[in-house]
């Protein structure tokens, strides 16, 4: 990683500045969740499941959309709503499975 971050910031710092160095780190950062998200779910035996993305993709759209509607309110309630509208959108597009769902409000005591 160091490697790749040296050399690109090498070739495009002269040419483009600041703004190449910035696309850079964030070039590299991917690399390293790519690489460190594949490893990690080899190890634990994770299976990618890109509906669940694209659910949770959509889930945030709305929840971004929902909270920049209240954009003039006090952040606490931004917040707040921004919290609520993201888990009910999660349980209604099922990005979470119901049986996870309903072990995580069973009663822990």
């Amino acid at each position: 990683f160091v490697v790749f971050n040296v050399g690109l910031n090498i070739l495009l710092i002269p040419h483009v500045s600041y703004m190449g160095a910035a696309v850079i780190t964030v070039l590299t950062e991917v690399l390293v969740f790519v690489t460190y998200t594949s490893m990690i779910g080899r190890m634990l035996e994770f299976r990618f499941n890109p509906t669940v993305v694209v659910k949770a993709l959509v889930a945030s759209a709305l929840m971004a959309g929902a909270v920049y509607s209240v954009r003039a309110a006090p952040l606490i309630f931004a917040i707040a709503l921004g919290a609520v509208v993201y888990a009910l959108l999660i349980i209604a597009l099922r990005a979470v499975p119901p049986s996870l769902v309903r072990l995580i409000g069973r009663d822990t005591q």
